[in-house]
């Protein structure tokens, strides 16, 4: 004779047991009943919870990957902005005459090499793709910024990743399906992309990763590309907690700019830093400079005289110690703002206040946005979106444009894109003062 195998009752035969002994189950049944259901209907809602998220990174990567497919069918089939040309003429000049030369050759339009020096390697290795493919130097142009607009993508979400609702969700959807950035990215030809995906990073090596040298270095590479991250410098210094801290970022940013300089530092710094630091971009066609100009007569060039040569001076001053202030404002609250935001609120016042523009320029605030809500999103590339369809559109039909080209319709676009940045920079204003108010 076997004996059967010892069985732990289940509290459902504990409490019949009971119930023909002794009438109903004491209380602690009930109890252990409802624990038991709300523990498995907190577990269920977890699990819709899961795959709602699941289904929504899946359809963020899909939106990302159909944005990225478009903007290869751009860069592949399309001449792009003037800017293409220009570039063009760049790896003409560096192939003839040296890196160093083409600094002191006149380029495309009377406009020289005025990038940073790595730049000579890397479109050395865009027009060597070239050859070797047969595919158009503008497609592999434009290649690195598509590339550097998945990797944005990624940092931005990284970023914002705490703040998931549907709101933050519908941003990010924004952002891989972002006109502007399709656009720009796709269709225009210049690093700007390139440069705030390393800016991006930076900030999130910094942030989350709490690496003062892999931040500085992402940095030194933004740098590398275009000098326009000096105006983060300030935000990056005061946000930073030691002197040391600071020295580390500030050596090792200056250090790797250096190190992808060389060799044409060594070979001739002086026209290197007059091209690089001394070039100013088109003054008089965005914001309140286009106003004046509108109002004291036409002055829209890199190098205005008269007047408008002392207004655009006084505009840079005084956006530079406006971004100084700010910085300093930012980190000296008594809640510190995060370095993303607050980069976004000195990209956004920069463009609010800036005396010179290029329209690649919109690129800058694609990233940023995002962190402060659907609405502000909306509004600005909504803005973005029209200008650059309007512009782009006339650039691509160039010498037989439409009509609305020579109307006011593109000044009007672009007045629209300056008051939506404004707008955003005032709902920058608002969270900011916010967060002060709770922090008291």
């Amino acid at each position: 004779m076997t004996n059967a195998p010892l069985v732990a009752p289940s509290i459902r035969e504990l409490k019949t047991s009971l119930e023909g002994l002794t009438g109903p189950a004491p209380s602690f049944f009930h109890e252990s009943s409802r624990l038991r259901y709300k523990t498995i209907s907190f577990s269920n809602k977890a699990n819709k919870i899961e795959e709602t998220s699941t289904r929504i990174k899946s359809l963020l990567i899909l939106s990302l990957a159909v944005a990225t497919l478009i903007k290869l069918y751009l860069a592949l089939t399309t001449f792009g902005s003037p800017d293409v040309l220009g570039y063009q003429d760049y790896l003409t000049k560096i192939r003839s005459i040296g890196g160093i030369g083409a600094y002191y050759a006149g380029g495309a339009y009377d406009n020289p090499f005025n990038v940073p020096p790595l730049n000579i390697p890397v479109i050395r290795v865009m027009g060597w793709f070239a050859d070797l493919t047969g595919l158009p130097f503008r497609f592999w142009l434009r290649l690195p910024c598509v590339l550097a607009d998945i990797g944005s993508f990624f940092v931005v979400w990284a970023l914002v990743k705490k703040q998931t609702g549907k709101a933050q969700w519908s941003a990010l959807f924004l952002l891989a399906l972002c006109p502007t950035s399709i656009m720009i990215s796709g269709f225009h030809g210049n690093s700007d992309p390139v440069m705030i995906f390393f800016v991006s990073f930076s900030i999130y090596l910094l942030e989350k990763r709490k690496s003062t040298w892999l931040s500085a270095i992402a940095f030194g590479l933004a740098l590398s590309v275009k000098v326009v991250p000096l105006i983060f410098i300030p935000a990056f210094l005061f946000y930073l907690p030691t002197i040391r801290s600071r020295s580390i970022f500030l050596l090792t940013a200056a250090g790797v700019f250096v190190i992808g300089g060389m060799p044409y530092l060594l070979l001739d710094p002086r026209i290197i830093a007059v091209r690089v630091f001394g070039y100013s971009s088109y003054y008089g066609v965005w914001g309140w400079t286009r106003l004046l100009s509108a109002a004291l007569g036409q002055a829209s060039s890199s190098h205005p005289s008269g007047v408008h040569a002392a207004i655009n001076i006084g505009g840079k001053v005084l956006l530079l110690i406006s971004i100084c202030a700010l910085s300093f404002w930012m980190n000296n609250k008594k809640e510190k703002p995060p370095l993303f935001i607050q980069c976004g609120v000195v990209t956004f016042l920069f463009m609010a206040l800036t005396p010179g523009f290029g329209i690649q320029y919109l690129s800058w605030c694609i990233p940023f946005v995002v962190a402060i809500g659907l609405t502000p999103t909306i509004i600005y590339y909504f803005a973005s979106s029209l200008y650059l369809f309007i512009d782009y559109h006339c650039w691509a039909w160039w010498p037989n444009q439409p009509t609305y080209c020579s109307a006011k319709i593109p000044t009007q676009a672009s007045f629209l894109c300056w008051l939506s940045v404004i707008v955003v920079l005032m709902i920058y204003r608002r969270l900011l003062a916010k967060k002060d108010a709770i922090g008291s």
